[in-house]
């Protein structure tokens, strides 16, 4: 299992000064969500597209290995298992794939 976040500017940290002072995010940001939400930082180097770009293609390259796939389906001992597979392969498939159309 692997876990792709991107860095949120929290109430009273540091990285949250620092996006405020460079102007990477708003002093309004109250996102506090890691995992899902999109962006809410900007750099002159990283749109807020391409950090998204890069998470969604970071969770493809793990979890579309074919090795992985088949190992996650061999691991399967249950119908409720399976079930729960494949709820996560769509919410999986819906976070990434079709969310670029």
């Amino acid at each position: 299992y692997a876990s792709f976040n991107i860095a949120i500017p929290r109430f009273g940290t540091q990285f949250r000064k620092e996006a405020i002072l460079h102007h990477w995010a708003s002093p309004q940001v109250d996102t506090m969500d890691q995992s899902s939400t999109y962006p809410v930082i900007s750099t002159a180097e990283l749109s807020s597209q391409k950090i998204w770009e890069l998470r969604n293609k970071a969770i493809k390259r793990f979890y579309l290995r074919p090795f992985y796939l088949l190992q996650r389906l061999f691991s399967v001992r249950s119908l409720y298992e399976f079930k729960i597979h494949l709820q996560e392969g769509w919410a999986l498939w819906k976070s990434i794939i079709l969310a670029q159309e």
